[in-house]
């Protein structure tokens, strides 16, 4: 599928699960989805999955998640994308070890 045609369905996860998903990427680009004047909205870039993102040395991720922005200069928004057995907006929470975690209620 040519990239143009495939990139336009980027945004459609956005639309269809826009409570429960804050971000989507591929082999090519990462999406960071937000909302805005209620309808979710999707800004997309290209994706290194080889590049260290360290949000300029202003990471607030923590327990090793990979702090990501929107755009190198003049960064308005920036996200965390946690290991495995880690969520929240920071990877502050754990799941390691637990049938049910009451962490995120």
């Amino acid at each position: 599928m040519p990239l143009l045609r495939l990139f336009k369905y980027y945004h459609l996860p956005c639309r269809n699960y826009s409570s429960n998903l804050s971000y989507f990427y591929d082999d090519l680009h990462i999406c960071l989805y937000y909302n805005y004047e209620k309808q979710c909205l999707a800004n997309c870039f290209d994706f290194n999955h080889n590049m260290k993102f360290d949000c300029l040395g202003q990471s607030v991720c923590v327990n090793e998640g990979q702090c990501f922005q929107d755009t190198l200069d003049c960064p308005e928004r920036a996200m965390c994308i946690c290991p495995a057995c880690f969520y929240g907006t920071r990877c502050q929470f754990s799941s390691s070890g637990f049938g049910l975690s009451l962490e995120s209620m």
